[in-house]
């Protein structure tokens, strides 16, 4: 186990803890020693997610590290109890909690945070005019039909116009369920990501 056991400690499902549980179901994991794991080519969101953690856990959480061979930032610690928690409360990152669910402001942030983990931005190769203007697509996937219909429905709370959808599947790979979001409404219905690359 990374370091000392951690004791997790919340009262209720705040804003932030809304937010980890979407980063959790996008891109984070558990292991065998218990350990929570979150990889990303994105230092800054990795210390984002840190940050948060430290409200439940406590300041003294480890470091963030380099690996070579995979060139992505790493971060672990051990925590029994938290690691349970978010395995059961998210029925092995298949469910919603229903107290996220049923709250409109919970639902938005996580879906800020599974927008950070799973989200993409692209910028269109050519320009768009003679100024040289770029064109900018934004968009959402995940294997998980039913936390893509969370995304989808929170974006239709909020007047967020997306794509229409249907999964994609490759070989016996699992259905990738994807959707184009418009930027625009996305910037004023007061989403964002915490990535810089992805601003």
């Amino acid at each position: 186990m990374n370091g000392k056991e951690r004791i997790f400690r919340y009262t209720k499902i705040d804003e932030n803890l809304a937010y980890l549980i979407g980063v959790y179901i996008g891109d984070g994991g558990i292991d065998r020693k218990q350990e929570y794991t979150q990889w990303s080519i994105d230092k800054d969101f990795i210390e984002r997610v840190r940050y948060a953690y430290m409200q439940y856990l406590g300041k003294d959480l480890p470091e963030i590290s380099y690996n070579n061979e995979k060139k992505l930032y790493v971060w672990r610690f051990g925590s029994k109890s938290y690691c349970e928690w978010i395995y059961g409360v998210t029925q092995g990152k298949s469910k919603i909690p229903d107290e996220i669910v049923n709250d409109k402001v919970l639902s938005k942030c996580c879906v800020e945070g599974l927008v950070d983990s799973e989200g993409w931005i692209s910028k269109s190769k050519k320009p768009l005019n003679h100024c040289g203007t770029h064109g900018y697509s934004m968009g959402f996937c995940i294997t998980e039909k039913n936390i893509f219909e969370f995304v989808f429905n929170t974006f239709q709370k909020y007047n967020v116009k997306v794509s229409k959808w249907k999964p994609q599947k490759k070989g016996n790979y699992k259905p990738l369920y994807s959707m184009r979001i418009n930027i625009r409404d996305f910037d004023r219905a007061d989403f964002y990501f915490c990535i810089r690359r992805k601003y």
